[in-house]
């Protein structure tokens, strides 16, 4: 039987998200109208090309690409740590991006990711969600993962979500 390679990617990896008309928790994808957020990943290409470039990534053993891929996903990991930042919280004098990113939020509803780009605010799942999409751009092969949050003593302080990466040995990667 020949499956197409979208149903793959989606059997394979439930969080494979398509560019244009996706979700995933409160965020609406679509890089068709979404300019903040195709802007985001456009100006992300120079890192990639810089790390997996075109045609030269066929030549490479599975040591040296999965080489390449960990440097490109640490230098995603800090163009998206730069690009968007915890907000304050509502009760901690939240300054304008903080208190516009509260009202997204607090609205129980689906907004734009480019929204939180714009603001440059989000917290683990948009950071993940926007990371997610470069290591797709990327080729890089990635999952959404989650589990709980717990302070030095073991007591829960609530969810976290992370990338977790699977490089071209068969390594696994956690990126966070």
């Amino acid at each position: 039987k020949t499956v197409s390679l979208s149903k793959l990617r989606k059997t394979n990896n439930p969080h494979w998200f398509r560019p244009r008309g996706d979700f995933f928790s409160d965020v609406d994808i679509d890089i068709d109208t979404d300019e903040s957020l195709k802007a985001f990943l456009d100006d992300a290409q120079p890192i990639i090309d810089r790390f997996l470039p075109v045609g030269k990534t066929a030549t490479m053993g599975a040591s040296e690409l999965a080489k390449a891929q960990k440097a490109c996903i640490k230098a995603l990991m800090k163009y998206t740590q730069d690009a968007m930042v915890y907000p304050r919280s509502k009760d901690s004098n939240p300054d304008e991006e903080a208190t516009r990113y509260h009202e997204l939020v607090d609205g129980f509803g689906r907004f734009s990711l480019g929204e939180l780009v714009k603001i440059e605010r989000g917290v683990c799942r948009h950071q993940c969600i926007l990371e997610h999409l470069l290591l797709q751009k990327a080729g890089i092969d990635s999952r959404l993962a989650s589990g709980a949050a717990n302070t030095g003593s073991n007591n829960f302080r609530g969810f976290h979500i992370w990338c977790e990466v699977t490089l071209a040995n068969g390594e696994r990667f956690l990126s966070d």
